[in-house]
């Protein structure tokens, strides 16, 4: 399971965080807006490719990626 974020001021930025993993601090700031949680990361967030999302979120604790 996954907890999507988006910028409030360009929306198409998403920030991936897995549901089991503690949440980066700047997206507790102003410029960042709760989207949802989804099981599986595709239709709207198709643009994501799993394997650098598994990537990063190894190492970061997040990923980040533009929404088509």
């Amino acid at each position: 399971m996954f907890n999507l974020f988006h910028r409030s001021d360009e929306p198409a930025i998403i920030c991936v965080v897995r549901e089991d993993a503690r949440l980066p601090r700047f997206l507790r700031g102003p410029n960042w807006e709760y989207e949802g949680k989804a099981g599986t990361l595709t239709g709207a967030t198709a643009a994501l490719d799993m394997d650098a999302e598994a990537r990063m979120s190894k190492q970061t604790g997040f990923y980040l990626f533009t929404r088509l």
